[in-house]
């Protein structure tokens, strides 16, 4: 199920970069809960989709973009593994240029999404946040493999007197 934000820029609106320095193209925020990391990402990008597969978390997202006058969101209700091919496809077919990925996924990791990211054509910049290891060491070997340039590794206490450490990855594909 597509949702949209009031005001969804068109392909059209973005052929060329904005005299402020907003990035002509997409961003897809996956697994973007209530859309925290699609809101920062919203002023840079002329249009930020995210997805998420809990319904309540999207109808959070949609208000928190409403809140915050942002009109270049779109929100979709989707499992990440199933629905990034379909939008990728769909961003081809309407010429729409990807320019970053974000994702936060749960401790499983990016699991049959990484299929999908390793067939994004650049430029394009993706960054990954692992909260498991496991995960990182399982997904990050068949993008590198896909064409992703690895040009940042850095962890996070985000969760202090815990074991537990989040694990930014920044790649990039020419």
């Amino acid at each position: 199920m597509l949702r949209t934000g009031a005001g969804a820029v068109t392909a059209a609106d973005g052929a060329g970069a904005s005299a402020d320095g907003m990035v002509s193209g997409v961003a897809l925020d996956l697994y973007c809960g209530v859309g925290t990391m699609t809101l920062g990402l919203a002023p840079h990008f002329t249009q930020v989709w995210g997805v998420e597969v809990v319904s309540p978390s999207i109808a959070a997202a949609q208000a928190n973009a409403a809140a915050n006058g942002m009109s270049n969101t779109l929100f979709v209700v989707a499992d990440v593994a199933t629905e990034l091919p379909r939008l990728l496809t769909q961003l081809k077919r309407e010429a729409l240029p990807l320019k970053a990925i974000i994702a936060d996924p749960s401790r499983a990791g990016l699991g049959a999404a990484v299929k999908a990211l390793a067939t994004v054509k650049g430029p394009c910049q993706l960054s990954l946040v692992f909260c498991a290891l496991t995960a990182l060491k399982r997904d990050l070997p068949p993008l590198l493999k896909a064409g992703w340039q690895l040009n940042k590794v850095q962890g996070f206490d985000m969760f202090p007197h815990s074991q537990h450490v989040e694990t930014l990855v920044c790649l990039s594909k020419s």
